[in-house]
């Protein structure tokens, strides 16, 4: 072939190619982290929208990790790399076109605060066209807490009432049947499921108890008491989970005042020299009597 048609045959070869493939960009991902609560033991279909998560001790929590090809170049091979989970995938299978994105994610039960650092790396065969792309997620662990209220009230009709008292001190009469209520609320994040309750006066009143008491929760128990003097109650409430785990405790105390009732006391007069005088006369003056008649009866 001659090479002056060799010359006009690769200038139309290079006319013919599309002008696309000369402004090609170069390979680029973008990798997003995110964290999600699984509140169902089920993978999620969708990842979160935040890189950071609190949640309670113990909760189950999924790290998403999502890649998007952000450059013109199908990319078929995927390095992953977690500094928490290390090698998630190594050389793994998988066409990811241009514009296109995957997600993929890890389960990991809560206990301490942690930051998830992912490393993805996309390229081809060979390799070439090897990119890459970090980003991190961090998860911070709420220990389990409660708050205790001990309140009290009077009991006005003999049944338990719907409500708690509202105050931690009560001035009552001896003997008035009072209401002790014991309100705990669940502050942390943590569902709680069994629960002690022990008072100085009452003595042991929950022992392993089973309730869940949900995040940001409350319940109440009352115990009917009738004083006879200042009294106070200090009351420990303990929930945790089976184990034990995730012990949180919390201690409140209320305060009953009994008056005491003033018995009047009877002043006796003060007996002068005179009047112990008289009462000496009155009784020789009898004693005489008496045995002066005794003298005058007959015998018989």
């Amino acid at each position: 072939m001659k090479p002056r048609l060799i010359l006009v045959l690769s200038a139309l070869f290079l006319f013919l190619i599309p002008v696309a493939a000369w402004a090609q960009d170069p390979p680029s991902v973008s990798l997003e982290m995110t964290l999600t609560e699984d509140t169902n033991d089920m993978p999620s279909d969708e990842c979160g929208v935040s890189d950071t998560l609190a949640v309670g001790e113990g909760a189950e929590v999924e790290v998403c990790y999502t890649i998007t090809n952000t450059g013109d170049v199908t990319l078929n091979f995927h390095d992953l790399e977690d500094t928490e989970f290390g090698v998630l995938l190594d050389d793994f299978g998988f066409a990811l076109d241009p514009d296109a994105s995957v997600s993929l994610t890890q389960t990991v039960i809560a206990s301490a605060n942690v930051t998830f650092n992912g490393t993805w790396t996309a390229f081809n065969a060979g390799p070439t066209d090897e990119v890459q792309s970090m980003d991190s997620a961090t998860l911070t662990v709420v220990p389990p807490s409660i708050s205790l209220d001990v309140t009290l009230a009077e009991d006005s009709n003999g049944l338990p009432s719907d409500d708690c008292g509202v105050s931690s001190t009560l001035l009552v009469q001896a003997g008035t049947v009072v209401e002790v209520c014991y309100t705990v609320t669940n502050t942390g994040l943590t569902p709680l499921n069994l629960h002690d309750l022990e008072d100085t006066e009452l003595g042991i009143i929950l022992s392993a108890f089973a309730f869940e008491l949900l995040p940001g929760a409350s319940v109440s128990l009352t115990q009917t008491v009738a004083p006879t003097a200042d009294t106070t109650y200090v009351g420990t409430w303990t929930a945790y989970n089976e184990g034990p785990v995730n012990v949180a405790q919390a201690t409140d105390s209320a305060t009953l005042q009994v008056p005491i009732v003033q018995v009047p006391i009877v002043q006796v007069p003060t007996i002068g020299w005179w009047a112990k005088a008289i009462m000496v006369l009155l009784l020789l003056l009898f004693s005489g009597m008496y045995f002066h008649g005794r003298q005058g009866r007959p015998r018989s």
